[in-house]
């Protein structure tokens, strides 16, 4: 946008500046300033643009929307048959290539087009797509129906993930797929996607939507889901509803703890919940005292955990963290 605006502004600058003698060019020392009328020429025709760039936006939204939504709704071959749609438009069409070449490669992916965790991972990055669509131009009145629906959206990619592993008697993790079914997409790679910024996807980058998608305080990794919490769940709910904190932030650890016990090892599991829970739950504690939500009780629950974990390798941190955080805490003329 930039861009086109600086080369707008040159192009209007030769349009209604005085044509010059042709007197040979000398060194102009004073300092060149557009005259009132200049001005106003400018600013109206950047007011015409910005409109125009501005409704182009929203048509390109709100068809991608759309489109996007539907194939959400009708289920996972929908998803898939608008990702082959997408990738035709992207990598061939606009390449100009023949219809022969997308043919040939449909038939070479054919395995993974017709693999269940595949289509799951497709389904789920285009849902995600289309609450980062809505979040772009959502107002405050939007909010509650937005958070509902990315807390749904984190159980349905726990589920997914859960569904794509299992674990043998021995504990260690193996893909849940049937012996021989000669899958080519494995159960990592479910994740992989989910892992990729949806504005890089192939949906995004066939409906044009890449260089819009452009909010702050989002995240649009689908698998972010501690960024989900931090940047769009816990900033509402502490502005709205604080008391609710703590809650959230038991749903945020369960969502973690889930994907970590499907996706390893029992012994993985176990030296990873001896470290990062406790870590887990100091970071709440933090949080609610920082925004000065139920307190007393959070400074009494960081207590606790260094009660329950001295050998913990920040048990020394926590304590100095905590001292501070009473003294901070007495008021004037308290001991």
């Amino acid at each position: 946008m930039k861009h086109l605006l600086l080369a707008t502004f040159f192009c209007a600058a030769v349009t209604f500046l005085p044509a010059q003698s042709a007197a040979p060019k000398t060194p102009d020392t004073k300092e060149s300033k557009l005259t009132p009328e200049q001005t106003a020429t400018i600013i109206k025709q950047l007011d015409a643009l910005e409109s125009t760039i501005g409704k182009n936006r929203s048509l390109t939204l709100s068809g991608a929307l759309t489109r996007c939504s539907k194939a959400v709704a009708a289920g996972e071959p929908a998803a898939l048959q608008l990702y082959l749609d997408c990738y035709k438009l992207e990598h061939f069409e606009r390449m100009n290539l023949k219809v022969l070449d997308y043919q040939e490669w449909a038939k070479r992916n054919a395995d993974k087009h017709k693999d269940p965790e595949f289509r799951m991972a497709l389904w789920l990055q285009l849902d995600y797509l289309v609450l980062t669509i809505q979040a772009q131009d959502a107002k405050e009145k939007d909010m509650p129906i937005l958070i509902a629906s990315l807390q749904s959206f984190i159980s349905r990619v726990i589920t997914a993930i859960q569904g794509s592993t299992k674990h043998t008697a021995g504990g260690a993790v193996v893909d849940a797929g049937k012996p021989g079914r000669g899958q080519s997409f494995d159960a990592g790679k479910l994740q992989q996607m989910l892992h990729q910024s949806v504005k890089n996807s192939e949906f995004a980058k066939a409906l044009q939507l890449d260089s819009i998608l452009k909010k702050e305080d989002w995240t649009y990794d689908p698998m972010d889901i501690r960024g989900i919490y931090e940047r769009v769940i816990f900033p509402y709910y502490i502005e709205k509803k604080p008391d609710d904190l703590s809650t959230l932030w038991d749903n945020l650890i369960k969502s973690e703890l889930a994907i970590k016990a499907a996706t390893s090892s029992e012994a993985e599991f176990g030296v990873f919940y001896k470290e990062r829970y406790p870590e887990m739950l100091w970071r709440k504690a933090e949080h609610l005292v920082s925004h000065h939500v139920n307190t007393i009780m959070a400074l009494a629950d960081m207590l606790k955990l260094i009660r329950d974990n001295p050998t913990h390798p920040n048990a020394g941190n926590w304590a100095k963290k905590l001292r501070e955080l009473v003294n901070s805490a007495q008021p004037p003329g308290g001991p």
